[in-house]
């Protein structure tokens, strides 16, 4: 997300968690290499894959799904090169990007489509922020608070679900799927039931404040996923506005894994 339009308070701490940000990515192993090579470069993206690498996941394939112009999916692969990457993005201009950032790798495979739970097409709310766009529309609150949530034009996607994508047959496994959608993450799991048992860890955006029309709170939207057989064992980032969380990538395994640091295939 975009920083909000707080005043001098919030600017000045936005570039504190910044410079701390880059402070970790240079004193991360890997990290000052990345900042010179990876592109494109994401901080947090890159503190993000390091993490999971730490923890031992080694994946097969990446499902990543909000790809926009390919952070995640740079970092990925600078974690790990040989990584199968299958990524989605649903605004055309960000999505020509994502291709043309990946289009020359034969293990990267890029589709401008938005992914939920039906198949069709949906009205994606773009933002100035090209990362705040989302299906759902920005609720009042946040239009009337940040400056990412001004919404500039509507465009009509298409949408399909993950398990029209994908199966045993064309995922490799483990897989790593990636989930960061503004507020949409929810549908993005319920189109993703028959493929959710080839999944062996779920990198997924949980927010503590209802940014979005239509969004779970994090409280049911962390019990459907402990529902359908998901433990959340690690909180990967937190952001923060004016000092309080609001968002967190979470790590969720299946509840059948084992809980040490590494993180196994699912049976």
């Amino acid at each position: 997300m975009n920083l909000p339009n707080l005043g001098t308070r919030t600017r000045a701490l936005a570039v504190a968690d910044r410079a701390q940000a880059l402070l970790e990515v240079a004193l991360t192993p890997g990290g000052p290499r990345a900042l010179i090579r990876q592109r494109p470069l994401s901080l947090s993206a890159f503190l993000l894959t390091s993490r999971l690498a730490r923890l031992g996941l080694v994946p097969a394939s990446l499902i990543d799904v909000g790809a926009n112009t390919g952070q995640f999916t740079a970092a990925a692969l600078y974690q790990w090169p040989h990584v199968h990457v299958h990524a989605f993005e649903p605004l055309p201009d960000e999505s020509q990007r994502l291709k043309a950032n990946f289009g020359s790798l034969d293990n990267v495979h890029t589709l401008n489509i938005a992914i939920g739970d039906r198949d069709g097409s949906a009205t994606l709310h773009r933002h100035a922020h090209s990362l705040s766009s989302s299906i759902l529309p920005a609720t009042l609150g946040a239009r009337n608070r940040f400056s990412w949530a001004v919404e500039t034009t509507d465009v009509e996607v298409p949408m399909k679900r993950l398990d029209s994508i994908f199966s045993s047959d064309t995922l490799h496994t483990p897989a790593l799927l990636k989930i960061d959608v503004q507020g949409f993450e929810s549908q993005v799991l319920s189109g993703a039931q028959s493929i959710l048992p080839l999944i062996s860890a779920i990198v997924v955006e949980q927010s503590f404040e209802p940014f979005y029309d239509g969004q779970l709170p994090f409280s049911e939207a962390h019990a459907d996923l402990v529902a359908a057989g998901w433990t959340m064992t690690r909180i990967l980032s937190i952001r923060n506005e004016e000092g309080i969380p609001v968002e967190a990538d979470c790590l969720y395994v299946p509840t059948t894994s084992p809980r040490p640091t590494m993180v196994q295939p699912r049976p």
